[in-house]
């Protein structure tokens, strides 16, 4: 079975930051990203407008050159007026059956249990069911990588940042 990383944003802009929890990601399960900007976010307005963010992200991936980051515009051709990662991952478990999805969600130390509520009230809000899964393990660094929760078809990798300081 195939291993698919779905890693949502704004990416306003992209950094080095979302380019390193990527690769960590694709390294510790084994698995391609695709990253899915977002046009509308909730609770969020970017200062660039999403055709910028798009070509930022597009001229980032090119530099760093991974044969395993590629964008899904989705999100970004989505007649929604906000999207809400739980339908996105809907979208994918449809769409790739098989294979083992991962939405991730890169969040500081102090930050994922923040992620955790953020997941557990969207996905309540969109009508899915969040339920935790086991703990990621150590594979990256000592100590918890982050947690996983498993909504709409995928589990949601709560990754947390300091876990990748060496990728």
């Amino acid at each position: 079975m195939e291993n698919v990383v779905l890693f949502g944003g704004t990416f306003d802009p992209i950094h080095n930051g979302h380019l390193r929890i990527a690769r960590a990601a694709s390294m510790f399960l084994n698995a391609d990203v695709i990253f899915v900007p977002a046009k509308n976010p909730p609770g969020k307005e970017p200062i660039a407008s999403p055709e910028q963010r798009l070509s930022m992200l597009r001229l980032a991936l090119k530099a760093d050159g991974s044969s395993s980051f590629s964008i899904s515009l989705f999100e970004m051709k989505s007649k929604e007026q906000v999207n809400y990662w739980v339908d996105t991952v809907s979208y994918f478990a449809a769409k790739c059956k098989h294979a083992k999805l991962y939405f991730l969600i890169g969040a500081d130390d102090d930050k994922v249990a923040k992620a955790k509520e953020i997941i557990k009230e969207y996905s309540q809000r969109r009508m899915h069911t969040a339920a935790s899964t086991a703990a990621f393990g150590s594979g990256l660094a000592e100590g918890d990588l982050g947690s996983e929760v498993a909504v709409g078809g995928a589990i949601v990798f709560v990754l947390d940042v300091e876990s990748v300081e060496k990728y």
